[in-house]
């Protein structure tokens, strides 16, 4: 089985895995699979909404179904799927005792994402020997934030721990894909080395079988939104100004756990570097602060959309951002700061101030193998086979033909020359793609 395990204590936006809830109590409903949450979680919705009535919209099917940003299309939850559900609850009592033994909630929160906890990692022992009884193998725990006590469980009992984030594509500019670790922690040094160990990987698989690449531009041409295509047409627009800083969350306590450098010190060292009439500033849309760094940010990025910022920046900055690497497909320099699944094969220094394309091999691999295609990461097929340990190549296959088939396309057009396939690509997705694409 897998087991979903949706906790966190975050206070700048509370409960901010309610979808991802939605999302995995109905994967776990579908395949008989018990699911491991916080209490808000796991009450019945007409109890969340008497307290939270603005989010009533996640629990409206008809909203729900109209909503294109989901990783997939879930049935909402009633009062009494909740009560019968196959659940396990982490109570409001252990955060508030952490929260006491802490000083505060971030302290807590930071705590629990830094280091074991044995009350924890007792709670955790105690679902795993009841879920035993039901004679059914865990196989798999899978959780959006990874912490110590859990994987310390998890390698107790011989179990996997599938650590997940959204990808760099993703709605509205994108198809939605997502990020997948089998291994470690997503944010973590253990993980770039992975990483780049498997694109080495790829890229002798891909040797021997001769594999065709594609060009950034067929890339793109697959991955963006229908409306979004047209960006196509300005891939190679002037820029306007020589770097262009996405900044993340104003309050991020899980990366503050792991390093002070924060916006401040990005546009700082970006203005010392550019000068700030050189620099154009993208706030985070998460950016519920409203910070807007006055001293640093002069010239703040007004784009509708995200593609036009990146056309506009000759190189793009991140602290660990996906936008870094979103930006490498537009044939920007890339720069992040901070271990994260961008890190590997971009700059990390504003003392490097070289114009950096990266090789097309490592784009390939990281839109078909590094990213999955959000619908599949909620597949126990899909989930059973990647823990088996699938060849690079055979990762690629699979995502390239679930791409492929959702628009209709056939995979002969990948053997015509680029600019052609890419304009064939554009034709074909409008007319005949997937409307959730």
């Amino acid at each position: 089985m897998i087991v979903p395990v949706v906790f966190d204590m975050s206070t700048m936006m509370p409960h901010m895995l309610r979808v991802y809830f939605n999302e995995f109590f109905y994967m776990s409903n579908k395949y008989g699979f018990p699911i491991i949450a916080n209490e808000f979680y796991a009450q019945k919705p007409s109890e969340i909404l008497s307290k939270k009535p603005h989010i009533s919209h996640q629990y409206d099917q008809e909203k729900v179904n109209a909503n294109p940003n989901l990783n997939i299309r879930y049935t909402v939850p009633t009062d009494e799927d909740i009560v019968k559900a196959w659940k396990y609850v982490i109570p409001d009592e252990f955060c508030k005792h952490l929260v006491a033994e802490h000083g505060g909630i971030n302290s807590a929160f930071a705590h629990l994402l830094t280091k074991r906890d044995a009350l924890f990692e007792g709670l955790l022992e105690g679902f795993i020997a009841d879920i035993k009884c039901s004679g059914k193998p865990i196989t798999a725990f899978m959780a959006l934030i990874y912490y110590p006590s859990l994987a310390h469980v998890a390698e107790k009992h011989g179990i996997k721990l599938i650590h997940f984030e959204r990808g760099c594509f993703r709605k509205p500019g994108y198809r939605n894909t997502m990020m997948f670790s089998a291994e470690h922690s997503l944010y973590s040094s253990e993980n770039v080395n992975d990483m780049t160990q498997r694109y080495e990987k790829f890229r002798s698989e891909a040797k021997r079988s001769k594999l065709k690449l594609f060009t950034n531009r067929q890339i793109l041409s697959l991955f963006l939104s229908h409306d979004q295509l047209k960006h196509l047409d300005a891939y190679n627009s002037k820029p306007q100004y020589e770097l262009g800083c996405a900044l993340g969350w104003s309050e991020d306590v899980r990366c503050e756990c792991f390093s002070r450098y924060n916006n401040s010190e990005l546009l700082y060292t970006a203005n010392e570097a550019f000068g700030e009439e050189n620099l154009l500033t993208r706030l985070h849309p998460g950016n519920l602060t409203k910070a807007t760094y006055p001293t640093h940010a002069k010239n703040l990025d007004l784009s509708v959309d995200l593609i036009e910022f990146i056309l506009k920046c000759e190189r793009v900055a991140g602290i660990m951002s996906n936008v870094s690497l979103e930006a490498a497909f537009w044939g920007r320099t890339p720069y992040t700061f901070i271990h994260c699944p961008a890190y590997p094969m971009t700059l990390h220094s504003f003392d490097r101030k070289d114009l950096v394309i990266l090789e097309s091999s490592y784009l390939n691999w990281y839109a078909f193998c590094w990213l999955v295609p959000s619908e599949l990461l909620f597949d126990s097929e899909y989930l059973f086979w990647r823990l088996t340990g699938p060849s690079e190549l055979e990762v690629y296959n699979r995502h390239l033909d679930y791409y492929l088939k959702q628009d209709r396309l056939p995979r002969g057009i990948l053997n015509m020359q680029p600019e052609l396939s890419v304009k064939v690509i554009r034709h074909m997705r409008k007319r005949f793609g997937s409307k959730n694409c």
